[in-house]
């Protein structure tokens, strides 16, 4: 279905095909009930989306299989730089991403111990994240992150104070802080940089590394599994 509008596209039912190329602002396909089923892809040709893109399965005993059609060439999904994603319970074959690495949460890993099923440029479960503030000063917007997508529990994330470039970088426009509690594996806060819990709680799993400035109101609940502190509170 398409929303007039909204620049949504929806892929709506049971196994479906893609054919040709084409650009998405979003790319939307949701499994509703019990049932496996695939979206296919066409060998060789690319699939851009530049806003939002949603590939989600059942549960992890029905998953969505992004396949490709027949033909030798990997298919191609370019998610764009500027673009978020929500990537869970699929099983992907021979697909190439582009643009943003792909991450696909609860689903088969293709990467470990050796690489399956013809993924590339696709990482599978917990992630290492690093905040770019591109947007506002919100920790769950994933727009705010390097990878379009919000930490989750099993996450590594870091946040520096600049964007890195050479030869002079230049400082992140906004630092995180938090609307809800927050619990991810780990973080490391580099020099300069800040996380403001804002009266909200953070678990750490394992290791905190502060070298900028963690900001508490004075009612939060923050714990770690061990730190390394040489910034402030």
């Amino acid at each position: 279905s398409f929303i007039p509008g909204g620049n949504q596209v929806n892929l709506i039912g049971g196994d479906q095909e893609i054919q040709g190329e084409t650009t998405f602002y979003d790319l939307n396909k949701h499994l509703t009930s019990a049932q496996p089923y695939q979206l296919v892809f066409p060998s060789g040709l690319e699939q851009t989306v530049t806003h939002q893109l949603t590939l989600l399965g059942y549960d992890p005993s029905n998953l969505l299989a992004l396949h490709k059609s027949a033909g030798v060439d990997q298919a191609r999904l370019n998610l764009q730089a500027t673009g978020t994603q929500d990537i869970r319970f699929v099983d992907v074959y021979d697909n190439n991403a582009s643009g943003r690495t792909l991450i696909a949460r609860e689903s088969p890993d293709k990467n470990l111990p050796v690489p399956t099923d013809n993924t590339t440029n696709w990482q599978f479960g917990d992630i290492t994240v690093t905040w770019d503030g591109a947007q506002d000063d919100r920790w769950d917007n994933p727009y705010n992150w390097n990878l379009g997508v919000v930490p989750e529990s099993g996450d590594n994330v870091i946040i520096p104070y600049d964007d890195g470039g050479l030869p002079t970088p230049t400082p992140l426009l906004n630092q995180p802080v938090l609307r809800a509690d927050v619990t991810v594996a780990s973080v490391e806060i580099m020099a300069g940089a800040s996380l403001t819990l804002n009266g909200y709680d953070m678990m750490v799993s394992s290791a905190v590394t502060n070298d900028g400035t963690i900001v508490l109101n004075g009612d939060e609940t923050f714990t770690a599994g061990s730190m390394a502190d040489t910034g402030t509170f």
